[in-house]
């Protein structure tokens, strides 16, 4: 008997991923519209008919018709409509097996065209309670995320790249995760300067330590607000905020949105 096996294949489905923070069917007007949005979580955006905008630093883009876009987490933009626009969105949350994220080197707009016949069929799909119907839609968004990849040339986890020094820096995170902590910490935890080592994490991860650790906590912060029914108090004191209304007002700067408004609003999207 002779097999070949690919490790990679099972490295895939085992360590990469991929939920959904947030979706919904959008029916949008002029009162969309936000500024110096980062999330902690990417979106994307299949557009059915009118049209909106996104701008980063560096980039403009119109959302339109017969396309999909991917707004990655951790860049910095601003989205508006100024007529109408329909689309179905997913927040997404891509996570590598050190929590972190898989799309964290990407730093522009992304989007493909596709047919209206099959952007009906996925809404088809998306208002559908068949389960069957529901897994090809979990396949579609599985393939839109394959062409970003593609698009954005990553071709494997960033920890396989990174220095030891900087991979025990975001495993250390992941375990002790909170507002509190401080480079300093991380670096003594690791027995290296805290200079060398933000160094190497800027240079390695495309961000610095602070902004990391902060797009793992809005993204837990986010998982417990809308998958339990913790107190916004008792999260505010699990992820070491001084009190909840510094988090709330964090919160607020990073969604758009107060932590109970969030909370109410996917709550409800979930009984439709």
């Amino acid at each position: 008997m002779n097999i070949k096996k690919n490790t990679q294949v099972a490295k895939l489905f085992n360590d990469l991923s991929i939920t959904i923070a947030d979706n919904g069917y959008a029916k949008l007007s002029t009162d969309w519209h936000a500024e110096n949005v980062c999330s902690p979580f990417s979106r994307i955006y299949f557009i059915l008919n009118g049209e909106g905008y996104a701008k980063s630093k560096n980039e403009f883009i119109k959302l339109s018709a017969g396309n999909c876009y991917f707004l990655p987490a951790g860049l910095t933009y601003d989205y508006w409509c100024e007529t109408s626009l329909s689309q179905l969105f997913f927040h997404v949350n891509v996570t590598e097996p050190g929590g972190q994220n898989f799309f964290g080197a990407a730093r522009s707009f992304a989007s493909f065209p596709i047919s209206p016949e099959t952007i009906d069929k996925i809404l088809f799909y998306y208002q559908s309670k068949d389960f069957l119907y529901g897994l090809k839609m979990k396949a579609y968004i599985e393939y839109a995320l394959t062409r970003f990849i593609d698009q954005y040339q990553i071709r494997g986890f960033s920890g396989d790249n990174y220095s030891p020094e900087v991979l025990k820096a975001t495993k250390f995170i992941s375990r002790n995760l909170s507002i509190q902590l401080k480079a300093a910490d991380i670096a003594a935890s690791l027995f290296i300067s805290e200079s060398k080592l933000t160094k190497e994490f800027k240079a390695e991860t495309g961000m610095t330590i602070g902004k990391y650790t902060d797009g793992l906590i809005f993204s837990r912060a986010e998982f417990l607000l809308s998958k339990t029914s913790h107190s916004i108090k008792s999260i505010s004191n699990e992820l070491g905020f001084c009190d909840q209304f510094y988090f709330a007002r964090r919160f607020r700067q990073t969604y758009g949105e107060t932590p109970l408004a969030y909370r109410k609003r996917v709550q409800a999207a979930s009984k439709i």
